[in-house]
């Protein structure tokens, strides 16, 4: 089994994903699943223990949400935006 490694001396079990899109021309056919499977399997094959993906999943944006927890990601801590006028 291969080693996760940053800089060839630290090894690393964690890892934080970009959210996955799909163009709207070809949503709905599972490719964000299966490109998120494929790096899972690979990220797990390589020592991986924890993925934290940052995406949108509020209400404007439900898909990602349903998206991810259907594949056992669980919602943690949200960043809160905060702005007021000048």
């Amino acid at each position: 089994m291969k080693r996760c490694e940053y800089a060839g001396s630290v090894e690393l079990r964690a890892m934080q994903s970009l959210p996955v899109g799909t163009h709207p021309d070809h949503r709905r056919r599972g490719l964000a699943r299966a490109v998120c499977t494929a790096v899972l399997h690979a990220f797990a094959a390589a020592g991986g223990e924890r993925v934290v993906v940052c995406s949108r999943g509020d209400a404007a944006h439900p898909v990602p949400k349903l998206v991810y927890e259907s594949m056992g990601f669980i919602p943690q801590a949200r960043t809160m935006t905060y702005s007021r006028s000048a």
